[in-house]
């Protein structure tokens, strides 16, 4: 026998299949517009893509934003060369041509773009060397040069206490003991200094006495342990 649905059963049934399809909705993620692939072995590839240069570092291979970096640090190491004087360059490790690419740099005009150029080619050749020997050479003359400046100006700290203070040699000598030996000719030096000074004469022991106390103060203490002989055989 057959059954006729009425239109009240009907309106239910569409009633009941709306109702499933909002709860499937609700809990069914949203398929992306435009699906992964899958690969060969059944697994799809990552979400997301490599960063600038992060796959070169993965294979072992520098970044782009590390060689970026290697390059700037040339290029400062470069520009710290061209400011050196000339005599110190030939103190440095690094290869007679590059000596001679920053010595003329010196000497060729701003003019013309022929000092770019010759930049460019100063920047090839740091290239082609290994630059931590020259980094070290460089620090280390960065460190001489900041000591002497600093016994400059302990010098002139003393020369101006030697001849204003009444007791300055005495505390000289206290604080270092091992100038005692020279007391007697800076005690001369202070004496004249200040007759110079008196008489409005040129200052010639004046300059005198910065010179010993510079010559003093540069040199290290020596040590009171006595050093053993060397082995002639």
């Amino acid at each position: 026998m057959t059954r006729h649905s009425t239109p009240k059963s009907s309106a239910r049934k569409r009633h009941r299949d709306e109702t499933v399809a909002d709860e499937f909705d609700e809990f069914d993620p949203p398929r992306p517009a435009h699906p992964r692939p899958i690969s060969s072995h059944g697994q799809a590839p990552p979400a997301f893509e490599p960063q600038d240069g992060e796959d070169e570092h993965h294979r072992g291979r520098p970044s782009k934003s590390q060689l970026k970096r290697e390059s700037t640090a040339l290029q400062q190491l470069g520009e710290e060369l061209l400011a050196l004087p000339p005599g110190k360059l030939r103190n440095l490790p690094i290869p007679e041509q590059l000596i001679e690419a920053v010595e003329l740099a010196h000497r060729i005009s701003k003019t013309r773009g022929g000092l770019r150029r010759q930049r460019q080619f100063i920047g090839k050749l740091m290239r082609e060397i290994d630059p931590q020997p020259l980094r070290e050479a460089l620090a280390s003359d960065g460190a001489r040069h900041r000591n002497e400046v600093a016994t400059m100006h302990a010098a002139e700290h003393w020369r101006e206490r030697l001849l204003q203070e009444v007791g300055g040699l005495d505390e000289f000598v206290a604080q270092y003991p091992e100038h005692s030996p020279i007391a007697v000719e800076l005690e001369r030096l202070i004496q004249t200094a200040k007759a110079e000074k008196a008489a409005n004469q040129p200052g010639r022991r004046y300059r005198e006495l910065y010179r010993q106390l510079f010559k003093a103060l540069s040199e290290p203490p020596e040590s009171s342990e006595p050093t053993e002989p060397l082995d002639s055989e």
